[in-house]
């Protein structure tokens, strides 16, 4: 298991973004490109994903606490069995990604979350 605080992303291309039950603290993912990212249950609390590009990402069973994502693109992504909790989701792309991938978003969980629009249904 990796802890992580405070760490930086923002505006950063991460190739083969890999984690397993990590924990991510306050850290900012803004504008950050992580497509193809594998994370698995995992913990995110404070972090900032506005803007930033998750297509085709894998985030199985992982909890989202206090996290912003505004303009983030989850194109093609796999969020299933994710917790949400009171997380601000706006602005953001579910559609299929371009190559063909689509999302997967069966049985994500929010709690008290400020949520525009919802996620896609199977």
């Amino acid at each position: 298991m990796n802890i992580y605080q405070e760490t930086s992303y923002n505006g950063k291309a991460v190739n083969s973004f890999v984690e397993e039950e990590s924990i991510f603290i306050e850290c900012d993912f803004t504008s950050a490109n992580i497509h193809g990212a594998v994370i698995t249950d995992a913990i995110f609390i404070a972090c900032n994903f506005s803007k930033a590009n998750l297509g085709l990402c894998t985030a199985f069973r992982t909890k989202f606490i206090n996290c912003d994502f505004d303009g983030t693109l989850f194109k093609g992504s796999n969020l299933e069995s994710s917790v949400f909790i009171n997380c601000t989701i706006k602005n953001c792309d579910f559609t299929s990604e371009d190559s063909g991938g689509k999302g997967i978003f069966n049985d994500i969980i929010t709690e008290e979350c400020t949520i525009e629009g919802e996620f896609p249904k199977e």
